[in-house]
C-alpha cells in the first residue's frame, strides 16, 4: 500500500509542476478615475463599484507566457444595480526570477445601461502571487485606458482609470 502511495506522489509531483490551465476568481475596485469629457474625477471614497473577475489561463510550455480570456460583472452596491459586463482577451508574462507579473488585456465592455456606448480599450498591469504552487493569492494594480467605441466613447486622452484586485488563482 506505502508504495502504491509513493508511486502515485511520484507521478503526480511532474504533473503539478507542469500545469497548464489556471483558473483566476477575484474582485477588483476602482481606486481612481478621470474622464475629462465630463470634468470627474473619482477616487475610492467616491465610488462604491466594486467588480468580480474570473479568468481562465492557458500556460504556454514554459510556464512564463499565458493566454487569457477574463470575464467581469462590475456593481455599484450603492445603487444597488449591475453596471456592466467586460471580456478581456490577453496575456500575461510571468519571468520565473522577478517575483512580479505583468499582464496586458484588451478590455471590450458591453451590456451596459442603455445610454453607454459599447468600448473596446487596453488595459496594462502588474501584480504578484503568494502561495503554493497550486494555489496562489494574487494581488494586481491595473490601469485602464480605453481606445475606441460606440458613439460618444472616451478615448485614452481623455479618460484613465486605475484598480487595484485581489483574489485565488489556481493551477491545474
Amino acid at each position: 500500500m506505502k508504495s502504491a502511495i509513493v508511486l502515485a506522489v511520484l507521478v503526480a509531483i511532474p504533473g503539478a509542476a507542469r500545469a497548464d490551465i489556471g483558473l483566476r476568481a477575484g474582485l477588483e475596485a476602482l481606486i481612481a478615475s478621470h474622464d475629462s469629457n465630463s470634468g470627474t474625477h473619482v477616487f475610492i471614497g467616491d465610488q462604491t463599484t466594486i467588480t468580480g473577475d474570473l479568468m481562465l489561463q492557458y500556460w504556454l510550455p514554459a510556464n512564463i507566457i499565458s493566454l487569457d480570456a477574463e470575464i467581469a460583472e462590475a456593481y455599484d452596491f450603492k445603487a444597488g444595480q449591475r453596471l456592466y459586463t467586460t471580456f478581456r482577451p490577453g496575456i500575461t508574462i510571468n519571468p520565473p526570477v522577478i517575483p512580479f507579473y505583468v499582464r496586458g488585456a484588451i478590455p471590450i465592455s458591453f451590456n451596459g445601461p442603455t445610454n453607454a456606448p459599447s468600448i473596446a480599450g487596453l488595459r496594462l498591469g502588474v501584480g504578484t502571487t503568494i502561495g503554493l504552487p497550486i494555489a496562489k493569492i494574487y494581488i494586481e494594480g491595473d490601469a485602464d485606458f480605453p481606445l475606441f467605441g460606440g458613439s460618444g466613447a472616451p478615448n485614452a486622452f481623455s479618460r484613465q482609470d486605475l484598480s487595484l484586485g485581489a483574489g485565488v488563482a489556481l493551477r491545474f
